[in-house]
């Protein structure tokens, strides 16, 4: 008989944490998968910006590092890497955007985490 397809794959954990504040500025930021994703679908499939203040007269953010995106398959979760420390007192956000799938070709579901930089 088939088998039963296996649930769609999600984030179930994240260091830092959503809305986590004073985070190192020098953080690898792990998302962890519910199971297995196929490395190959990562690329390009990871975001991370600076979130706008939004208030009136706001400096111009500053300029986000580069970054890296490696999959660790034992973890089943990714790890992004700055090539620089993230700019001070900053919110970031890390999306985890379609097309990233799963050995067996299901999507992951979208997913966005955003964490606030120290001042160290």
């Amino acid at each position: 008989p088939d088998r039963p397809p296996l649930p769609q794959p999600v984030v179930i954990f994240s260091a830092p944490v959503d809305d986590d504040d004073d985070v190192e500025r020098t953080v690898r930021v792990r998302i962890q998968f519910s199971r297995d994703v196929d490395p190959k679908s990562i690329r390009d499939k990871v975001a991370v910006s600076y979130v706008p203040s939004g208030s009136a007269g706001a400096a111009p953010l500053p300029k986000l590092p580069a970054f890296t995106v490696t999959y660790n398959d034992a973890a089943h979760a990714i790890e992004v890497r700055f090539a620089e420390p993230l700019a001070r007192f900053q919110e970031v956000r890390v999306e985890v955007l379609e097309g990233i799938t799963a050995l067996d070709g299901q999507p992951v579901k979208p997913w966005t985490l955003t964490f606030t930089t120290g001042g160290t």
